[in-house]
């Protein structure tokens, strides 16, 4: 869970940064339908002139791209096309890396204006080597060479969203000693390579991201790479018919994972194939399958080997199958498409598709009667897919296609108003369909395109609007087959809505303060200068819809959701202790945090707090600094964070801040919200904790102050362990709290507060079998130990130990041998 937490904060960070490409983006007091471009060298800031610039509008009407160059001065101006929605801005010059840029509206609006600035540089120069596990280069190697430039380029500004897509494939060749280079877009951190040879195999796949592996940071960092392959596999496949002939121009498609379709190749006169791939790539024994027209598709998910082989493939020769594919009324339908599934193929293959004419009779040239193939019959524009059988189709051959069904909901107040800002939920059987739109005109439209087999033609269909600060309300119908539409009509009903006050740290009202609701275990994040950012990673998790914002007098309003009293689970109960701005089903029992963050002071308080009060006090933030300490001698330049916790209902929240310690292993934290709260350092396994009260400085030290323990871990006399080998050797010691947690006892949260923020003590293990830590503080131990050979543990063991504060004044405890068992 950390490691996701600081990969979307190391997201937001680089959002708050300035960005490497662009300075600016404008959407406003600006020539009206314009587009200017300003380029430049990166680095020295000097304009090259004469850029080739093409923008590809997307617009109402069809457009072909803009062509053209820069002036001297690096500027190039266009006007774009009414109702754009969508520029792409391609732009290169000899001797750069071309960029690729696309802007949209966040609304999804047109496009009125807008100024950007666009950096060329000279890229980078990368490298490798390939070679066998023997250490012989292979020479003469394919290369296909996908870099990309795509995480954290994206940003927003006013109401334009800016996304560098510079995205370039590179074709290569390995030379004699089996190196390669290429010079790619500066700032890759996402890299594909795809490789082909006979001391390789085909389509050999493999990929680079900082995000997933430190190794692979590291080379990324260095830009040399170096790929090392075993032995292919080789394969070769005779597809024959019934008697024995061969099967020419078969379409054969390989997997080697069970899911996707790797490699794609035909047979030749002589019915055959060959193939060869890396054995590490297969997750399961690779599938394969078979399409020849007038021959049933071979696909039942016969494996083939891991080692080199040759396999025969008999196909059977197909008894074709026809229909008609109509409306309701009886009238033909022109171009239905009938795909059939198979194990991994994906079903829109084009190639072996069957498509209804203009009399709307189709034939399914891949069956047998003695068995069914299910396709799946994608519809033309207004009407419904469904499923159908092959053998279904000898006793009835019509196909009756049902039109769409139109759904449409109007939202209005109580005096018929239409209303904005409006959130639908759907729910389909009763089953939240992880579906929602935000609408801002009031009307909610959509088409069913699908009922599920086994419905009895008809669905319970659900929906819920969310609109602040009216009381959320749910409508359902019984949706049946062949309907054409049906209408909602929802009037928000404002009774109930309470009012607050927001109050500053002075006790007088603040305006402008916007109040975020945070539930479902949510982190608050923050970017450096403490400015709050939505956590963007959920379906419905809306920046517009999770936060009320108080007016100029500091008054705000919203529709309160406590639940009752000893009741945490609601069991689907609509109308009680339900959270506003998530749907019902995902917020039984749930806890919420209330926060609101300012220069000056800050909110952070459960929900049911919240409801009651009609006036609420932003609080002064406190200081908290100290040292990082190993042993008796300070850490420089670690990585320290601070999670102001809550416990609420049992459930565990937090406020995450970061810092570095200075090059004396001091680190300070301005703003903390004040309450209980722990301080980490993840590198070294060190933690604290503390109450920060408002206003007030606080001064704590991390590490050095636990004692040193010593041990060794003894095997039995015929059991040899390596310890040596951290592949298979694993030594974990951490603090344990088996006691239930109780919020009705302040220590039980300092309690729970130690479990999550002390958990794994950083432990050294030697070659011998001696393990050693340092600041280890007081309190109940598990050491747990296990070492493995093929994934079975063959030496293990898991004993408790526990050091008291009287160990504190020694120093230094030695616990002594632990046998393995």
């Amino acid at each position: 869970m950390k490691k996701i937490f600081l990969f979307f904060l190391a997201i937001f960070l680089a959002a708050g940064n300035s960005f490497p490409y662009y300075d600016e983006v404008k959407a406003a007091d600006q020539k009206k339908d314009q587009i200017i471009i300003h380029v430049k060298c990166k680095g020295d800031n000097s304009v090259p002139a004469k850029v080739s610039v093409i923008l590809d509008f997307e617009s109402e009407k069809e457009t072909e791209p803009l062509k053209g160059m820069s002036d001297e001065n690096g500027i190039f101006k266009a006007e774009i096309p009414e109702e754009t929605y969508c520029i792409m801005v391609k732009v290169s010059k000899e001797s750069f890396i071309p960029k690729k840029i696309i802007l949209s509206r966040k609304d999804k609006g047109a496009i009125t204006g807008a100024e950007i600035s666009v950096e060329l540089d000279h890229g980078e120069t990368i490298g490798g080597f390939l070679s066998t596990e023997g250490g012989q280069p292979i020479s003469k190697a394919k290369i296909i060479l996908l870099a990309e430039i795509w995480n954290g380029r994206n940003y927003d500004v006013g109401n334009i969203t800016v996304a560098d897509r510079s995205s370039e494939k590179y074709e290569l060749i390995s030379d004699e000693k089996g190196s390669w280079n290429c010079t790619i877009p500066s700032g890759n951190d996402d890299l594909s390579f795809l490789f082909e040879h006979p001391d390789i195999g085909m389509g050999v796949q493999r990929s680079i991201s900082t995000d997933e592996d430190k190794d692979a940071a590291k080379a990324l960092k260095d830009r040399n790479f170096k790929f090392v392959f075993s032995k292919p596999v080789q394969i070769k496949l005779k597809v024959l018919d019934e008697t024995g002939n061969p099967v020419e121009n078969s379409d054969v498609f390989i997997s080697l994972n069970g899911q996707v379709d790797d490699l794609r190749l035909s047979t030749d006169k002589k019915g055959e194939s060959c193939f060869s791939y890396q054995s590490s790539d297969c997750k399961d024994l690779p599938k394969i399958v078979v399409l020849k027209e007038g021959f049933v598709p071979y696909d039942n998910e016969v494996p083939i080997s891991k080692t080199d082989e040759i396999k025969n493939i008999q196909l059977k020769k197909a008894v074709p199958v026809g229909g008609k594919v109509v409306d309701i009324e009886g009238n033909p339908i022109k171009g239905v498409r009938f795909a059939r599934s198979f194990n991994f193929l994906l079903s829109d293959f084009v190639k072996h598709m069957t498509l209804s004419d203009q009399d709307g009779n189709f034939i399914l040239s891949g069956v047998l009667p003695s068995f069914s193939a299910k396709y799946r019959v994608c519809s033309p524009e207004g009407y419904m897919d469904k499923y159908i059988l092959s053998s279904d189709l000898a006793s009835n051959p019509v196909v009756v296609l049902v039109p769409k069904i139109h759904i449409k909901a109007i939202i209005k107040d109580k005096a018929g108003n239409s209303l904005k800002n409006i959130r639908c939920f759907e729910y389909i059987d009763d089953d939240f369909n992880m579906r929602y739109e935000e609408i801002k005109d009031g009307i909610y439209e959509r088409y069913i395109d699908e009922i599920k087999d086994g419905t009895g033609g008809q669905i319970n269909f659900g929906l819920e609007v969310i609109c602040r600060p009216y009381r959320k309300q749910m409508q359902k119908k019984i949706i049946k087959s062949g309907d054409k539409e049906v209408n909602f009509n929802f009037a928000m009903d404002d009774e109930g809505v309470k009012k607050g006050t927001i109050l500053g740290t002075d006790g007088k009202p603040v305006g402008n303060i916007m109040i975020f609701f945070t539930g479902e275990k949510r982190t608050c994040l923050f970017d450096e200068q403490l400015n709050y950012k939505v956590d963007e990673t959920v379906a419905f998790s809306s920046e517009d819809l999770r936060h009320i914002v108080s007016d100029a007098s500091g008054n705000y309003e919203f529709y309160p959701s406590t639940p009752k009293a000893k009741q945490k689970q609601l069991e689907n109960n609509f109308d009680n202790g339900i959270y506003e701005f998530y749907p019902y089903e995902y917020n039984n029992g749930r806890t919420i945090l209330v926060t609101a963050f300012t220069n000056d002071g800050c909110l952070c308080i459960p929900i049911d707090e919240f409801d009651k009060t009609e006036k609420v006090q932003l609080q002064k933030y406190s200081k908290v600094e100290g040292d990082i300490f190993k042993g008796d001698k300070t850490i420089p330049k670690q990585s320290i964070c601070l999670e102001r916790i809550f416990i609420i209902g049992g459930e565990y929240h937090s406020v995450d801040l970061f810092t570095e310690s200075d090059e004396n292993g001091h680190f300070v934290f301005e703003k903390v919200p004040p309450g209980y709260f722990g301080i980490s350092c993840h590198d070294e396994k060190l933690s604290i904790y503390g109450e920060a009260v408002p206003g007030v400085s606080h001064k704590v030290k991390l590490g050095g102050y636990g004692v040193r323990i010593t041990g060794k871990l003894v095997p039995p006399p015929e059991i040899k362990v390596d310890f040596k080998d951290k592949e298979s050797s694993c030594l974990n010691m951490f603090l344990q709290n088996d006691d239930e947690f109780s919020i009705d006892s302040e220590e039980k949260i300092k309690e729970m507060i130690i479990m999550n923020v002390r958990t794994e003590i950083k432990t050294e293990l030697l070659p011998d079998g001696t393990f050693n830590a340092v600041d280890v503080p007081p309190g109940k131990y598990k050491i747990m130990f296990n070492a493995q050979d093929d994934g079975e543990i063959y030496a293990w063991t898991d004993q408790e130990f526990t050091i008291t504060e009287d160990t504190l004044k020694k120093g230094e405890i030695n616990l002594g041998l632990f046998q393995l068992k």
